[in-house]
């Protein structure tokens, strides 16, 4: 054996990456549309580590956080009410995305997030709870795939999956509540609340408008795709600079003809030009059915002295003016008709002004509103009672119903329903209130008998009854993460003779 000489290493060359202090795990999807959450990714982190969220959250996330409120929050044990801004682009996201990235020693976390984009959207462009496509998250788990929950289910208003051409569900099917982004108990793929599995296979396809659906994944897969790739982060002045090129390229004689042409008001768009506003996604769904470009394509990609924004103007035919007979005329076959038209709506529609028919002819434009008012009258009470039937009917239902899910099924709003009828409201919340109660007790004595019963089944077969060995029988494998079913799996392994945790019990 040769000796060796350690003088002869250098060892201040000798390049050690930093520890990281959580898992450096990788995010699913990196680079593609489908790339997940942050959410998502902080829900496999806490699983890796074999913790609940808030315990991985505010026990590691803390000196990272600026923000004092949010820090007072985390140091009480508490993640906080703003968790629908983490995914987005906000000064939160970037915080988690810090704190994440400093903990796992990764900086690729950020696009997990809408930040990169942040120049072109406002705060809102996520919605305001969870979204799944039952039928990819069913998929993932019969091809025993990594369960995750992609970035852009969360954009707001999108209601499709791409792949299924299904829409994308945003209620438990077993509890019917909505989901908020991070939850204590939440797991990629299962309702927080009761733990329920969100997979399974759906034919629900009840989408209105498919073109803007359309339009808003043809906008975000390739923004949340190509993120990134980007050198620099696009800002506002992008959006300013490109609508003026779009004015000049196509002789529009003013930001108020250009406004007009997109069907948009021209102190909004004047405000985007000037940089002091950023565009909601559904006035660029205007842009885009003029352009017939998505976001990406006319926001996100190429210089923008190469950015081709020509536009097809129609040739707009002035309307002639109305003579005073008629304006007449048609103020008397509006008022011969049974369904009348709001005042406004007649003259926008046959091209008069309201004042000048308000000037010459006042008792019929009177009798056309009090005849509108007298159906809008009759139009509520209508409603009322409808709404009352559809009440009293879900009050005698077998199964009860939530307010919620009694709103979406009618599709009546739920702060009418309340409004209308406040004491049948309050009946039908109460009820409902009941029978979960029922249920999660029911449920939770069906989940401790089956944690006792597979406890022992592993102890008789010679397998020691470890959390992971149960988790693979459970028919709600992450149950054991709320406190109240450990003690049940820590008491049977105690009455087995298992000693492990008898002085923790008996403290």
């Amino acid at each position: 054996m040769f000796p060796v000489n350690y003088n002869d290493f250098d060892l201040d060359d000798i390049n050690i990456p930093p520890r990281s202090k959580l898992y450096n795990i990788e995010p699913i999807g990196l680079g593609t549309p489908n790339v997940e959450s942050l959410t998502s990714y902080i829900s496999r982190l806490a699983e890796c580590h074999n913790l609940n969220i808030a315990t991985l959250v505010c026990k590691t996330f803390t000196p990272y956080i600026n923000t004092q409120s949010r820090k007072r929050d985390f140091i009480k044990g508490s993640i906080g009410p703003k968790t629908k801004y983490i995914n987005g682009n906000s000064p939160i996201s970037l915080e988690y995305v810090s704190a994440l990235e400093a903990l796992t020693t990764r900086n690729d976390l950020i696009y997990l997030t809408m930040n990169s984009w942040s120049g072109l959207f406002s705060n809102s462009v996520i919605g305001e709870s969870r979204k799944w496509c039952p039928n990819c998250l069913e998929e993932a788990k019969n091809k025993e795939n990594e369960i995750y929950e992609p970035l852009i289910w969360y954009i707001k208003d999108i209601k499709l999956c791409d792949k299924h051409q299904v829409n994308l569900e945003d209620s438990c099917p077993k509890c019917g509540r909505n989901l908020g982004f991070l939850h204590n108990n939440f797991f990629a793929g299962y309702c927080q609340y009761c733990l329920s599995w969100l997979g399974y296979e759906s034919q629900n396809v009840t989408i209105n408008n498919r073109k803007y659906q359309e339009f808003l994944l043809n906008s975000f897969k390739p923004l949340i795709a190509n993120a990134i790739h980007l050198n620099n982060i696009p800002t506002n002045l992008r959006i300013g600079l490109i609508l003026k090129k779009a004015i000049k390229d196509n002789n529009f004689k003013s930001i108020s003809e250009f406004a007009n042409f997109f069907g948009l008001e021209k102190v909004i768009m004047r405000k985007w030009i000037n940089n002091k506003g950023k565009p909601s996604i559904d006035s660029l769904y205007k842009i885009f059915n003029k352009t017939n470009q998505s976001i990406y394509e006319m926001f996100g990609t190429s210089l923008i002295e190469q950015l081709d924004v020509n536009i097809e103007k129609p040739i707009i035919m002035k309307r002639r003016r109305l003579t005073r007979d008629e304006i007449e005329n048609e103020l008397m076959k509006e008022i011969k008709k049974n369904y009348y038209k709001s005042l406004h709506k007649l003259c926008d529609e046959k091209g008069f002004n309201i004042q000048t028919a308000k000037r010459n002819f006042p008792d019929l434009c009177e009798e056309i509103n009090n005849a509108k008012l007298k159906q809008k009258r009759e139009s509520n009470e209508r409603e009322r009672e409808k709404i009352k039937g559809f009440l009293l009917a879900a009050l005698e239902m077998e199964h009860p119903q939530s307010l919620q899910q009694f709103s979406i099924e009618f599709g009546i709003p739920v702060l009418k329903i309340k409004k209308y009828f406040p004491e049948l409201s309050r009946k039908l919340i109460e009820r409902y209130g009941s029978y979960v109660t029922k249920m999660q007790k029911l449920k939770s004595e069906n989940i401790k008998s089956e944690i006792r019963e597979i406890v022992s089944d592993l102890h008789n077969v010679g397998v020691y009854p470890s959390d992971k060995a149960i988790r693979k029988k459970l028919s709600h494998p992450y149950c054991l993460v709320v406190p109240e079913y450990r003690e049940v799996w820590k008491e049977q392994l105690v009455s087995l003779g298992y000693n492990k945790f008898k002085d923790v019990l008996t403290k």
